[in-house]
């Protein structure tokens, strides 16, 4: 429902997932997620709070909060919560990708492509971080490198 961008039939089975079990983390943390979709942040971060504070070592929350400071423009934030997802799980590929993207809006390119190459040494069918390491390398002028990383990208979608 969620990827179809019914957000309100998405928070009604939401809801009823966590009337059933108020407990459950993952219900709060996808609900998050529809909710950073609408761009309601505030509440995407108290439903990642929520997770979190049923399940500490939910690394995927973490990541996901980070995702909504990084739409925020919070960047050092963002990179907090990247790194916390990453001790918890040290191979969460999506937490090394997000940090890219952050040190990218950074202007940090050469720390970007690094955490790019780490997500793909994690996950090496993760077209997303080929695609933007593709990006850092175009805008440092190195169009040639780059087509070669967004040509990686494609080849990786197509074979989904």
């Amino acid at each position: 429902l969620q990827d179809q961008h019914k957000y309100d039939e998405a928070t009604v089975k939401f809801q009823k997932a966590i009337e059933l079990d108020p407990k459950d983390a993952p219900a709060y943390n996808n609900w998050g997620l529809a909710l950073q979709d609408q761009h309601k942040y505030d509440e995407a971060i108290a439903k990642f709070q929520k997770a979190i504070e049923l399940d500490p070592k939910y690394a995927v929350a973490y990541y996901n909060w980070g995702s909504v400071l990084q739409d925020q423009h919070k960047y050092d934030e963002a990179i907090a919560k990247c790194q916390r997802a990453i001790e918890l799980d040290p191979k969460l590929a999506d937490a090394y990708n997000n940090w890219g993207l952050v040190l990218r809006y950074q202007h940090k390119y050469d720390e970007a492509i690094a955490k790019f190459q780490r997500a793909i040494e994690l996950d090496p069918k993760f077209a997303g971080a080929y695609n933007n390491w593709g990006v850092v390398l175009e805008e440092l002028g190195r169009s040639a490198e780059a087509e070669e990383k967004y040509k990686k990208a494609r080849e990786l979608d197509e074979a989904k």
